[in-house]
Formats: C-alpha cells, sequence, structure tokens
C-alpha cells in the first residue's frame, strides 16, 4: 500500500465523538461544540459529512457546514462544496469500525488530510498525537460499516471508495467510484475504504 500522504480527503473533521471503544478522543467535536450551540445531527446519531476544498488538490471532510470558524487558522482558505454522505457518531452493529481522521502540516498554509480504519497505518489514534508521515490525528470522524455489516439494518449504506496518486503524492475519498479516474491526475485506487449512509 502507498503511504498515506498527501491526499484530498478532507480535512480534519469536526467530530463530537468520543472514540467509543478505540481509546481515541476528537478534539474538533469538542472544540466545534463549543463554537456551535446547535447539530446537525439526525435522531439516530447520524450526521452529515461536508467536502471543504482550498481551491487546489486539498479536501477536507467536515461535520459542520461552517467549519472555517472551527480553526481558521487552518481553513480560512478553504470553502464549504456540500454534503458528500452522512456517518454515523456512534459504534453500531451496521457501523463498527471508527474512521480516524488526521492531517499534515506542509508549512505555507498547505495541509493534507487523511482518512482510515486502519490504526496501523498512521500508528496514533489520540487526537493530537503525531505518526508516520508526520500525520497529527484529530480524532474520529464518525464509525462506518463493512461489506458484511452495510448489508444488515434499515438504512441503506453506499461504498466510500480511496485512491492514491503518485504524482502528488496524496489520497482521495468519495463515494463517486468514478471520480479518480475523471480528474486525471494519476489516481489508482485502492478499493473500498468502508461503508457510510447517503444523505
Amino acid at each position: 500500500m502507498n503511504q498515506p500522504q498527501q491526499w484530498n480527503q478532507g480535512g480534519m473533521n469536526p467530530w463530537d465523538q468520543q472514540g467509543a471503544g478505540c481509546g481515541c478522543h476528537s478534539g474538533f467535536h469538542q472544540q466545534q461544540q463549543q463554537h456551535h450551540h446547535h447539530h446537525h445531527y439526525h435522531q439516530d446519531g447520524i450526521t452529515p459529512v461536508f467536502l471543504f476544498t482550498d481551491g487546489g488538490n486539498s479536501r477536507a471532510l467536515m461535520l459542520h457546514p461552517d467549519a472555517q470558524s472551527y480553526e481558521p487558522a487552518v481553513y480560512s482558505r478553504y470553502w464549504n462544496d456540500g454534503q458528500l454522505f452522512c456517518i454515523s457518531q456512534r459504534e453500531t452493529p451496521q457501523t463498527p469500525k471508527p474512521l480516524y481522521a488526521y492531517r499534515l502540516d506542509k508549512g505555507n498554509q498547505q495541509y493534507n488530510h487523511f482518512y482510515t480504519t486502519n490504526a496501523a497505518e498512521i500508528g496514533v489514534t489520540r487526537a493530537g498525537q503525531v505518526g508516520n508521515y508526520g500525520y497529527r490525528c484529530l480524532g474520529i470522524l464518525g464509525y462506518v460499516g463493512t461489506q458484511e455489516t452495510a448489508a444488515q439494518g434499515h438504512r441503506r449504506m453506499i461504498p466510500i471508495y480511496r485512491w492514491y496518486s503518485g504524482s502528488l503524492n496524496q489520497h482521495l475519498f468519495d463515494p463517486d467510484e468514478g471520480l479518480g479516474a475523471r480528474l486525471n491526475q494519476g489516481y489508482g485506487a485502492e478499493g473500498i475504504m468502508g461503508y457510510v449512509y447517503q444523505c
């Protein structure tokens, strides 16, 4: 597997959850809760994930539509491109795997974000810790399903695909299976990262 360096994914997300059962803590959600007295959660614990882009190759996944106010020093150059999918904020039988979020500071206000369900890729799972390739853990964005668990339950789940571009040295994550090829930036498919809900 290619090392998870700069890839599109989304910036860190502000997550509210406290990494249930995985020893992870999300500083993002705690801080964002301070900024927002209202939440975008559904009653069943499922919340929208918004895609933020900076006009270049950097893409960040956020739980709030005005995430720039959450950490302006990082995200003031990003804008909201709309809802990408919805994700569970709870570990459930249908969504048993935590989706860890990481950010790499490349300097000059350039950032890369990385997401994975495999804690061994970056090697740290607690918010604030720095792991492989210099990525800092932002916490847990939410919980995702597997191919087996996605078929269970009453709510339909969709796959999130992952790509890697060697020329850009970054990853891309999106529910659109054809996005990597359409970008024409050398993205090679790395399979399905997990299953989430369609908003």
